[in-house]
């Protein structure tokens, strides 16, 4: 006679999903507009389906960002859905955030860390400037473009420049390093 108890088992592995990618970048976005939508990835690499228990931002730029997805409730094994991070500042500057996916059944919670910078509005007009026929090797008259700032603060100068085919035309500016409040 025994006292030994055989003891049967499956090991199951934990249930596993991954977000891609790990960061987005939406670069400068005017204070008054959205950004372009970017896609994260939530992929299920699981057994079975995942329930999708919720998404959310976190981090002191959180309202700065929102998303739409095709999740539904849940992933099926092996599948993925997307979720489309807009980028909408209400501040000029720096500003983050984290996207958090939480899976159920022990799956977790992972992050995409998100990152843009608010800049003031600013206008440009006219949007085109017609020079009409000018004579070769002669300069037309001046065409004036007028930049102006509609944020709260300071609009910096980074670079002016023309681009095209045609590398006939130049430029002069009074615009300094950036462009006061209102002007």
């Amino acid at each position: 006679l025994s006292n030994k108890v055989a003891v049967y088992g499956l090991g199951v592995a934990p249930p596993k999903f991954n977000v891609t990618p790990a960061s987005l970048s939406f670069g400068d976005a005017q204070t008054t507009t959205m950004s372009a939508t970017q896609p994260v990835t939530a992929t299920n690499t699981s057994s079975g389906a995942l329930t999708i228990t919720s998404i959310t931002f976190s981090g002191t730029s959180a309202s700065q960002f929102s998303q739409t997805n095709n999740c539904g409730t849940s992933v099926p094994r092996g599948l993925a859905c997307t979720i489309s991070v807009a980028f909408a500042p209400a501040s000029v500057g720096s500003q983050t955030a984290w996207l958090n996916v939480n899976m159920g059944n022990g799956a977790g919670t992972m992050t995409t860390a998100l990152i843009g910078t608010g800049i003031a509005p600013f206008t440009v007009s006219p949007l085109s400037l017609s020079f009409g026929n000018v004579t070769v090797n002669t300069a037309s008259v001046p065409r004036s473009v007028t930049v102006t700032n509609g944020g709260s603060a300071a609009l910096p100068i980074t670079g002016i420049t023309l681009s095209g085919k045609h590398a006939a035309y130049s430029q002069t500016n009074n615009c300094g390093t950036s462009v006061p409040v209102g002007l």
